[in-house]
Parts: C-alpha cells; structure tokens; sequence
C-alpha cells in the first residue's frame, strides 16, 4: 500500500472518529437540553417563586415570582435591582447588616422578610438566597402572611383552651401513662378548690398510689387509655349513717387524648341529685293532688293533643293516663258536634290569648252517657325566645247541679202556676158565687117586698130564678169538692156492668127538657154496642154530663149535638161533636187545665174545672181525651176508654 493510500485510510479513521463523537456530544447537548427544559418547566409550575439573579439585575423568574410581586412579565423587571424588589425599605438595612454577610459568608441564607409588591402592597415572605458556583443568586420564596395568621390563630386558640382549662369550673385532672403508670401532670383551679389546696403534694404521682389499685377512678383512667375511647361513669359516696342513701355524687368523664393522656372531669352532681330528688317528690306530690281531682284537668298543644291528663278525664274516657296522652278531641267524641265546640274553643283561647269559660258543654263519656260540664281554659307561655303556647282546661261537671236547676225551676213554675191557679180560682170563684147569691138575694128581696103585688108568672120565675142559682152553686161547690178529692187520691174507677147505649138515651132525654131544650141531639152507633160494658156509672155519667152540657152551652139555640159511640173487644170510643164556637187554636194546648176558660168563652158563665174533672175521670178509666175544634165551626171531645182494666197512673203519666 502507498503512502498516499495509508494517509487516506488514517483520514477516513479520524473522520469517522470524529463523526461519532459528534454525534455522540450532539446527543449529550441534547439530553442536557431537554434536562434543562423539563428543570425550567418545573420552575415555572412551580407553587413557589423562583427567581435567578446575577449581580443586581434578574436573570429569570417563573410566574408565581411575577404573579407573587405582582409584575406583568419579567421585562417590567428591567431596571429594578432584585435587592429593592425582594426587600422592603424596612428591611433594607437588615439585609446590608445581617443577611448578605452571612450569604457571602455561607453562600446560603433562609429566613423571613417583608417584601413589597409593586402596587406597594408589604406582606411577609419565607425567602431563601444561595450562591451558584458561578456567581449567581438562586431565589425562592413564598408569602407566608396567611400561614403567620394561622399560627397566630393557633397560639391564640392554645391560649385560650389553656385559659379555659384553667378556669373550667369542673375539676379536672390530666394524667400521663409513662412505664405503665399513670401520672398527675396537670389540673385546673377547679380542682385546686375541689381539693383544699393539697393537690400540689400529689403533682406527679401515680393513680394507684393516689386512689388505690381498687379505686373506680384508678381503673377507669386505666380502661380510657387501654381502650382509647371517652365515657362517663356515676361515682357514689355512701352517707355513713344510711348506706342505702348517698353522702356525694360525681359524675367522672374520661376523655383519651393521643398519644398518652387521659383527661379526667369529675362534676360534683350532690346538689343537682338532691333538687332532682326533692323534684320528682314535688311532681310525685303534684301528680297525686291531679289525679285526686275531682274536675277534669288537661293540657293540650297548639294541634289539639293531649299533653297532660288527670285520672278523672282518663275515667270518663274508660282508659288510662298514658292511653290518653297524644290523642286529640276528635279521636275520643263519637259527636263530631261535641268534638268541633272543644276545638273551637282551644283556638280562642290560642288566638286571643285570654281566658274562656264556658257555663255549660256537653260531653258524652265512654259509656254513652251524656254529661254536663263548666269548663274554663286559658293560655300557657312556654319559656323559650320563641313564645309557644299551651292550653290549660279544667271541667267542672254540673250534671248534677243542673238538674237541681231543672228540678227547681220546674218547682219554681209549678209554685207559679199553682199561685196563679189560686189567684184564677180565687177569682171565678168570687165571681160564680156571687152571680148566683147576687140572683137570690135579688130575687128574695123582690118576693119578700112585693110577693101580693106580683102575678103568679112572675113570682113563678123568681123562684126558678133562686132554684138555678141554688142549682148552679151547688155544681160549682160539687166540681170543687170533686177537684179536691181527685187532688187527695180518694176517687177510684169502680167498674160494674152498664148499658152504654140506655145512659146516652137517658142523658139526652134530660138535657131535652133542661139546658138542650133549643138543641137537636143525634145518637148514632158504630158496629154492634156489646151490653152490658165494665164502666163506671158514676164517673160515665159526669164525662157525659159535661161534655153534653159544654156542647149545648157553647153552641147557638137550633144547632145538632151528635154523639157517636162506637166499641170493640179492647175500648169504647165516645165523641161528642157541637157546632159551636169552636175553641182558639193558642187555647187547644190548655183547655184541660184547671180554671183555663178559652178567651172567646168570657161572656158565658163557667169555672173552667169541667173539663180538667172530665180529663181525670177518664184517666181513672185509665183512657185518653183527644180534642179538635175549629173557630166558628165546632168542637169535637173524643173518649177512649179500655174495656180491660188499665192501670189510671199508667194512663195518667
């Protein structure tokens, strides 16, 4: 091979050599490139402000450092030195004084500064400066104003969970588990006073040795740490005269705190025990006098529920206390009559938030029996920011007293009809006797003076004259002894066989020749009369009697007077019907009372006992009397009387 061949092998060697190695520096330049943009990606995603400095001017910042300082882009940044814009006037003389001697000196300082923002706002950052090995500054800083406040909040916070702790005014006790004991590490001032002052000699001692392994205390302080939970526990001291009854009361929370304290509250419960003993004997005591309450006693919600209930409103629902409680008006009353009064009255009492009171509500019980109460309700305030209200009831039952009330304004009445009867009676009385003794006075004196002087006729009618007046008086005097007896309950029915059809003829035969004389009379008979019927004559005749002759009396001479007899196997029926006057509607009600006379009937003589005497002879038959009448048309009076012997009283009620 030649030189020159060798030379061109060497060349191409070398060139090749050099090839490669520039490829393979290429690749190191590239590697290092994309290094150094993932580094500079990161810089600028990082949270933190990072800025590179070299001598006074900014070399690169990322956007948190513009964002931070509140610049728009790095270009805003020429001009400035970084000493002015990473320090405040403030802390500039710090940093000539302190902080750069100890950079140049240890190439490295970390701390805090107040900065200034370009706006001129100050905060207070965590910067850190070091020196590259070229010479450069590295920045990194963040504003840490919000986590200074944090940590200012937290020592104030600690600080006053201290302060609390101390003045909490339950003792409370901190122990620490070291080599399985528990030690008193701590306690508040409530425990000091708790404690007379001694528990300075048992700081740092252990539970068992202050309690005893025994000791409910000691135990449980042991169980909280085991068991890393928090529970409360009753701690009784016997009274050593009744050991059934208790000296003191606590109640001792025992509260974990990691990693190794347990923090003991113990609350002196005595006196609140006793209150909620003397309490619930007052409510004990309070139940008893509601519940042996005769009235009914409640409570109820703005919705109507039952809240409170005594014994007797449980007894007149037929259930319990507790049965009762939560159910409302409308679940107990069967009348949705009685049930809506309650209810409307609940809602005046919320609504005008003053008493009501009412006389007189009824009230069906569980036994169906209607009952009678005074009631009055009025409005309870709840305590609370809200006003809430309640209603308070108590019902009075006046069942009784009402009808006492009833019993005696019905006495009351009858004392009052009965005056009026006398004063009615003492009037017709004065009346019907003295027309007739006015009539035979007159007509005495006229025979005794002119008896020679009169013609026969006329002394003849003077004397008939007297013989009606005797007549009339002894009717009148006859119906009040009549009313007399009937009143005493000595006149009884004393049935025997009577020919009913014989006594109307007779009757009639009378009355022709008398007070009917100027009257026509029909006897008409329905069916076949059976004869003889078990009657009695006595009393018969005088319902006939009175009925005839009030028929005849009230009726205009020339008129018809029927009576009607009709009988079967259970009753006579007997009607007597007049074409009279007739008898006012308003009277028809009255018209048997005693001394009652219709208001059309004044100018004709009369006392107004015959029909009351008619009525109760007929009621000794044991049958009724019925009347229809029409003004200006006539009366009609019919008898029923039972055939069988009836019970009067029976009929009379």
């Amino acid at each position: 091979m030649s030189d020159r061949q060798a030379f061109e092998t060497t060349l191409k060697t070398l060139n090749q050599e050099l090839e490669f190695r520039v490829e393979q520096r290429t690749r190191v330049l590239e590697n290092i490139e994309q290094n150094l943009r993932r580094q500079l990606a990161a810089v600028d995603a990082a949270v933190d402000a990072i800025a590179i400095l070299q001598r006074e001017e900014f070399i690169s910042v990322n956007p948190a450092f513009l964002e931070l300082f509140d610049y728009p882009h790095r270009l805003s940044l020429t001009g400035h030195s970084w000493k002015e814009v990473l320090f405040a006037p403030s802390e500039q003389k710090r940093l000539e004084k302190d902080i750069l001697p100890h950079l140049n000196r240890h190439k490295s300082w970390q701390g805090e500064a107040i900065a200034q923002r370009q706006n001129g706002q100050t905060f207070t950052q965590e910067i850190s400066l070091t020196i590259t090995s070229d010479g450069d500054y590295i920045c990194v800083c963040r504003d840490i104003t919000a986590r200074n406040r944090a940590a200012l909040k937290i020592r104030e916070t600690e600080a006053l969970l201290r302060s609390q702790y101390r003045n909490f005014p339950i003792p409370t006790y901190t122990w620490q588990h070291r080599q399985g004991n528990f030690y008193l590490i701590d306690y508040n001032s409530a425990a000091e006073i708790a404690n007379d002052g001694s528990l300075q000699d048992f700081l740092h001692c252990p539970s068992h040795a202050i309690y005893g392994a025994d000791h409910a205390i000691h135990q449980n302080i042991r169980r909280c740490f085991d068991f890393k939970t928090t529970f409360e526990e009753a701690l009784q001291i016997p009274s050593p005269d009744d050991p059934e009854a208790f000296q003191r009361y606590f109640l001792a929370t025992y509260i974990y705190i990691q990693p190794d304290l347990v923090m003991v509250h113990t609350q002196d419960l005595t006196e609140r025990k006793r209150a909620e003993r003397d309490l619930q004997q007052s409510q004990i005591f309070l139940r008893l006098v509601i519940d042996n309450n005769p009235n009914l006693i409640f409570v109820k919600d703005k919705d109507g529920r039952f809240l409170l209930v005594n014994q007797a409103m449980a007894n007149f629902y037929g259930t319990t206390v507790n049965e009762l409680v939560g159910k409302r008006e409308c679940d107990l009353h069967p009348d949705s009559e009685e049930a809506d009064c309650f209810i409307q009255a609940d809602q005046q009492v919320l609504r005008e938030q003053k008493i009501v009171v009412i006389d007189e509500a009824k009230a069906t019980d569980f036994l169906g029996a209607t009952r009678y109460f005074r009631t009055v309700k009025l409005p309870l305030q709840l305590p609370g920011d809200r006003p809430q209200y309640q209603v308070l009831g108590v019902a009075s039952e006046i069942t009784q007293q009402r009808r006492a009330k009833r019993e005696l304004e019905k006495a009351l009445t009858q004392e009052r009809e009965l005056n009026h009867l006398k004063t009615r009676f003492i009037d017709t009385a004065s009346h019907e006797f003295r027309t007739p003794l006015t009539v035979i006075l007159g007509a005495a004196q006229i025979l005794s003076a002119y008896h020679d002087h009169l013609p026969e006729a006329r002394r003849s009618q003077y004397l008939n004259n007297i013989e009606d007046s005797v007549i009339r008086l002894r009717q009148l005097i006859d119906d009040l002894l009549t009313m007399s007896r009937l009143e005493a309950g000595k006149l009884g029915c004393q049935r025997q066989a009577v020919d009913i059809v014989t006594l109307c003829q007779d009757l009639i035969a009378e009355l022709k020749i008398g007070l009917g004389k100027q009257h026509h009379f029909n006897l008409e008979t329905t069916g076949a009369i059976a004869a003889p019927l078990a009657l009695d004559p006595n009393l018969l005749q005088h319902i006939l009697n009175n009925l005839l002759g009030n028929a005849c009396k009230y009726s205009a001479p020339g008129t018809t007077v029927t009576v009607q007899l009709g009988s079967s196997a259970e009753a006579l029926t007997l009607s007597i019907i007049d074409q009279g006057v007739g008898i006012p509607p308003e009277d028809q009600p009255h018209i048997f009372e005693s001394f009652y006379r219709a208001s059309n009937t004044q100018n004709i003589p009369g006392t107004g006992l015959g029909l009351n005497i008619v009525k109760e002879y007929v009621q000794l038959h044991g049958g009724q009397i019925e009347l229809t009448s029409q003004l200006s048309k006539g009366s009609q009076f019919t008898v029923t009387i039972p055939l069988a012997e009836g019970s009067p009283e029976t009929a009379r009620n």
